[in-house]
């Protein structure tokens, strides 16, 4: 299969609803009074769900098809964005947040099946730079936007300074939701696999080291994720505008690499890429605690948009590979 028009749309689309609900959904929640006893069990079971039920959604997109699995996370996904708009309590904000998360956890690996059938071995790492470049190219329009939009709030974030970001990222999930309906997908027939079929890749040792590197890799940086925001929101004191062009100058960046790396690995291989980008990434909780003006947040975000191109090119790669 060729990438079409619709293809792009929709992952652009995905992408400019992802990276809003990400940038703004953790300083909203800073405004709203969250603790960070609170934040950190928001933080855990927002990437719990993620994960965990992508097993059984990878199994369920092999048999009826990956486009739906698409229409159904983003459609609810952005159904429950809207409804985050009206939330005003912790509590009422970690019920929606694991509400999205199971349900847009049906997406990213019928995303990642549906990009396979559009690959082949020796094209999959420029392909995937292409559209991810397309991707970060959305996230960058998008967060300009909000930028502009935003820039001439008065007074310190309120959680009515999230409704632009958030409107925006609830109309772009539904609008991929309606996209990918438009794609294609390979119709290849496959044995239903089952609960042997789901752990079946554990036999392979190489996967296995893959797996746990990964794991542990997640796991350490976990300890940090909570503190982002509350250095961004009480230490720092940025605004919504000011996440935006940190967003948007980081999008940016990742959109222009992203091609490259895509070349470097067909050529180098994923696996020295993904060592030495997950190495540098490991610099951003030690960066962060020194910050103390938003623009020593955009140089740290700017420069580490690297390392993320490269991670996420050799990553994807990676995978589909194994």
């Amino acid at each position: 299969l060729k990438p079409n028009l619709a293809l792009y749309g929709a992952a652009a689309s995905a992408y400019f609803s992802d990276i809003l609900l990400w940038n703004f959904l953790f300083p909203y929640a800073v405004v709203l009074g969250t603790s960070f006893n609170q934040m950190g069990l928001i933080r855990s079971a927002r990437n719990l769900f993620q994960n965990i039920l992508q097993i059984g959604w990878s199994e369920f997109s092999e048999r009826f098809g990956k486009r739906i699995l698409i229409a159904i996370g983003y459609f609810s996904s952005g159904c429950l964005i809207i409804a985050l708009l009206f939330s005003r309590e912790p509590l009422q904000l970690l019920v929606l947040v694991v509400a999205q998360s199971i349900l847009w956890s049906a997406a990213p690996p019928a995303w990642s099946s549906i990009i396979a059938d559009y690959t082949s071995l020796k094209t999959r790492g420029r392909i995937i730079g292409k559209i991810g470049a397309v991707t970060r190219f959305s996230g960058v329009i998008a967060t300009l936007i909000v930028a502009s939009v935003t820039y001439f709030q008065p007074g310190e974030m309120t959680v009515f300074s999230f409704t632009v970001p958030f409107a925006l990222a609830a109309a772009a999930a539904m609008l991929c939701a309606s996209l990918i309906g438009f794609a294609k997908e390979a119709k290849v027939k496959r044995a239903i696999h089952g609960i042997s079929g789901i752990a079946s890749p554990l036999l392979d040792r190489n996967f296995l080291i893959f797996l746990f590197a990964n794991g542990f890799y997640w796991f350490t940086m976990s300890f940090a994720w909570p503190l982002y925001p509350y250095v961004s929101v009480n230490v720092v004191h940025i605004a919504v505008w000011q996440i935006a062009i940190i967003s948007a100058f980081s999008d940016f960046l990742t959109s222009v690499t992203q091609p490259k790396f895509g070349s470097i690995i067909d050529r180098f291989g994923r696996k020295p890429i993904l060592i030495v980008s997950r190495a540098a990434l490991s610099l951003y909780p030690l960066l962060y605690a020194f910050a103390t003006h938003w623009l020593h947040l955009f140089a740290i975000n700017v420069l580490l948009s690297i390392p993320i191109s490269a991670s996420n090119v050799s990553f994807s790669a990676y995978i589909m590979d194994s």
